[in-house]
Order: C-alpha cells, then sequence, then structure tokens
C-alpha cells in the first residue's frame, strides 16, 4: 500500500542527499501489516494504522488522530523521530522491539526428476553418485524404450521438492534383473524403492505390485 503524503513528507525532512537518510521509513500492508502488529501487540489494525517509531532496539508508537490536520500529523511525526533519534524519547513510552521473523518466501520449484532407466543410466541415477537419497522406479512389463507411464510422472511432481527421484524400467524378458529384487515377470507391474549407499537397499513400498 502507498503511505499518505503526511507520512512521506516527513519521511523526506531526513533524506541527506540522493542516496543516504537519517532514518528510514516503511509501509506494511495487508497481510504483512496484521503481522506487523501483532508483534508490536496489536489485535486489530486501527483504520487510520499505527506508526511506530524504533531506534537503539527500543520503539515507541506514534498516536495520532485521523482528525488532526496532515500538516500537523507530519510534523509531530518528525518530532517524534528526532527524540527517538537522538535518545532524547522519553524512556517510559519505549517498549523492547519485537523480532520479526523472515518474510515468506515462496518455495521454488524444483525440476521434476522422472527417467527411463536404462542398463547404463540406472546404477548411476538410481544406486550412484548423481542419486537422491531414496529413488522410486516402476518395474513395468514392456520393452524398454517406451517411457513411463502417467501415473509415476505425476508421482514425481508431486514429490518434485523432496529427496526421492523417480524412474521406470522397462523390464519385459529381464529374468535376472527382476531376480535381483525377488521378483519375476508376473509380478510386473511392480514399484520398488532404493536406498543408495554403499550397502544399497530396496523394499517395494506398500501398495506396490
Amino acid at each position: 500500500g502507498e503511505a499518505p503524503s503526511w507520512y512521506s513528507s516527513a519521511a523526506m525532512r531526513f533524506k541527506q542527499g540522493r542516496t543516504k537518510t537519517a532514518a528510514f521509513f516503511a509501509v506494511a500492508a495487508g497481510r504483512d501489516a496484521a503481522r506487523a502488529a501483532a508483534r508490536f501487540g496489536i489485535e486489530e489494525v486501527p483504520p487510520g494504522g499505527a506508526i511506530f517509531v524504533c531506534a537503539s532496539g527500543k520503539a515507541r508508537r506514534f498516536h495520532f488522530s485521523p482528525e488532526t490536520g496532515a500538516g500537523e500529523r507530519s510534523r509531530a511525526l518528525r518530532s517524534t523521530v528526532e527524540a527517538a533519534a537522538s535518545g532524547e524519547a522519553e524512556e517510559q513510552d519505549l517498549q523492547p522491539v519485537p523480532s520479526f521473523p523472515e518474510p515468506d518466501r515462496p518455495r521454488k520449484a524444483a525440476a521434476v526428476t522422472l527417467d527411463e532407466f536404462t542398463h547404463e543410466s540406472l546404477p548411476l541415477l538410481c544406486y550412484g553418485v548423481k542419486a537422491k537419497p531414496l529413488c522410486v522406479m516402476a518395474l513395468l512389463l514392456q520393452p524398454s524404450g517406451q517411457g513411463c507411464p502417467a501415473e509415476i510422472g505425476a508421482l514425481a511432481r508431486r514429490h518434485r521438492n523432496d529427496p526421492v527421484s523417480f524412474g521406470c524400467v522397462g523390464a519385459k524378458g529381464q529374468a535376472d534383473f527382476l531376480a535381483a529384487f525377488g521378483l519375476e515377470q508376473a509380478s510386473l507391474p511392480a514399484l520398488v524403492a532404493v536406498k543408495p549407499g554403499r550397502r544399497g537397499r530396496f523394499t517395494p513400498p506398500p501398495g506396490g505390485g
């Protein structure tokens, strides 16, 4: 939200040159205003807003009436800021500046990790140095090269920000490969979760198969 003109006018009096300022002025609106007010112990932001002057770890609320003229409000705010900056504010009017949490930052969506594993890529991407802490792969009754089904793609998108990689293997006719997981052709399709490491382990996730 935009600051009222009388507030901006008061702020301009503390500007020193083009880049320096003797005091910093800020405005919080919407959800940010409600959160800031709660930090200062205000349950509801009044219609005209609430202003706090902070200096040297102490804060003082600047009280003003919406009926007061803009010029008078601006001068009163400048006087309050000057007193705080010079250390001349009345001690009984001060309270500790509350700590503020880090602002909300939208979580950056990671790229979807979904591969159709081959004989060459499976050890590297699912067990090896490029592997995530957990690798979930669908073993499918189809030849290699036909890609992963949409259901696995949806699962990969849902967990894109988790330390899990997803993939599939066209395991038709790969009896030895399946036997390593305790499976056979009749068991397909099946889901297998692999935990990489020096002593790699695997387990069929609940509901797999």
